[in-house]
């Protein structure tokens, strides 16, 4: 009967939004994905940019490459999985395909990741002010995407397998 409800909301779906939207992608519209991933943008972009002016700092500037990148790198992973656990789980209690769960928390992921790509890239293009900056406005962006999609997707998977199993094993 849950399988027959989830086809009838994707049906719906299917009926109410174009094939381009994500509200029909994902089951989700673009303003839950902003109320969620608006503090963990902010929160990621204030410590780039704040670990980018200590290390101008005349003691710590080797201390950048050594310490503040692992500790950056590490703390986006941890977001972007965050992000996709919350996703998944909140979008596990609705009436949606596996498949547009997982999607979802990617896609919150992935949404982080290209701001804040674009945020880093625009800083770097005013405090370096080299040619490469330029060019890095393509490059960051889509590098942090890839990496956003596949750990917030990896992410929202495992909470949908650990919801279907604790369900499966009624546990609440």
């Amino acid at each position: 009967m849950d399988k027959n409800k989830q086809e009838n909301q994707h049906l719906k779906l299917l009926k109410e939004h174009s094939k381009l939207s994500t509200h029909y992608l994902t089951g989700h519209d673009l303003e839950w994905y902003f109320r969620i991933i608006g503090k963990p943008i902010l929160y990621l972009t204030t410590l780039n940019i704040a670990f980018y002016l200590i290390s101008g700092l005349p003691n710590l500037n080797e201390a950048y490459e050594a310490v503040f990148i692992p500790i950056i790198f590490i703390t986006e992973l941890i977001t972007y999985g965050w992000l996709g656990w919350k996703v998944a789980y909140k979008a596990s209690w609705k009436t949606i395909l596996t498949s547009m769960k997982i999607a979802s928390a990617g896609l919150a992921g992935g949404l982080t990741a290209v701001f804040l790509g674009v945020a880093m890239s625009l800083f770097k293009l005013f405090w370096f002010r080299d040619t490469w900056t330029f060019f890095n406005i393509i490059t960051e962006p889509t590098i942090r995407l890839l990496e956003g999609i596949v750990v917030a997707g990896l992410a929202g998977l495992i909470t949908i397998v650990i919801i279907k199993y604790k369900k499966h094993r009624d546990y609440s």
